[in-house]
């Protein structure tokens, strides 16, 4: 705990603010679609963690607390970026929408490892999305925003494998297969869940199809580094951490 602990205090001394100048350079029959979309993420990014942090402190594990408030701090920074991008796209945050609604029901369900696994099917699948979007999008601003947030998803994922990699290991091998079925069939359900919310959007950086092949790849990476037996750090974390943003 105490090297990620140490590696997002790093993070948090070189982390770029994302203020737009002037509007974003968007096809004027995108941006509308753009910006409700960005507004969805947003809201997922906007809460406070409290429930999260709770059920962490019960575990009396003060790191993992502590971990988890700068994990929330980068998601905030997300909020504000994407809240100003939204505007600047002439859109309108949202204060509630059924998908933050339904994230936040499944997160509560269970205990911290729960909400944990929850969070990071929601992590696989936005590091997807902003890559995506990266990808295409041709305003500049935008391009180093998303990217921005890809690359700390990226981050985020493998801390979430290392810690899915501690609790995989004290299962035994049939329990581990079964959790294995259920992630894979609850990910992809979510996954499905994000193509019809989203579907105008993907269908115009890179296509449905497109996105439903992505996440399943970066499913398949995180579901091989659960697996390993030794802990990600130096070359093969390097790698992992990069694997949303190969392209971005």
């Amino acid at each position: 705990m105490t090297s990620w602990l140490q590696r997002l205090a790093g993070r948090r001394a070189r982390r770029p603010e994302f203020f737009p100048r002037g509007p974003l350079s968007v096809e004027a029959d995108f941006a509308p679609a753009l910006a409700r979309s960005l507004a969805r993420f947003q809201l997922g990014e906007t809460g406070d963690g409290s429930h999260l942090l709770a059920a962490a402190a019960k575990l009396g594990d003060a790191d993992r607390v502590e971990l988890l408030r700068r994990f929330l701090d980068e998601e905030h920074d997300h909020a504000r970026w994407l809240g100003r991008a939204v505007e600047a796209l002439g859109g309108q945050r949202l204060e509630r929408h059924w998908s933050a609604s339904a994230f936040r029901l499944v997160r509560r369900l269970g205990g911290v490892e729960t909400e944990l696994i929850v969070l990071m099917a929601a992590e696989l699948l936005g590091a997807t999305y902003y890559r995506a979007l990266a990808r295409h999008v041709r305003d500049p601003q935008l391009r180093g925003l998303l990217g921005q947030i890809a690359r700390d998803e990226g981050v985020h994922i493998a801390l979430h494998v290392d810690w899915q990699r501690r609790h995989l290991h004290q299962l035994g091998p049939v329990r581990r297969a079964l959790f294995r079925v259920g992630f894979h069939a609850f990910f992809r359900a979510v996954c499905v869940m994000v193509m019809l919310d989203h579907r105008a959007v993907l269908r115009r950086c890179g296509g449905l199809r497109s996105y439903w092949r992505a996440s399943g790849d970066l499913l398949a990476r995180v579901t091989a580094a659960q697996l390993r037996p030794c802990r990600l750090t130096g070359r093969a974390l390097l790698r992992f951490r990069h694997l949303a943003v190969e392209t971005a």
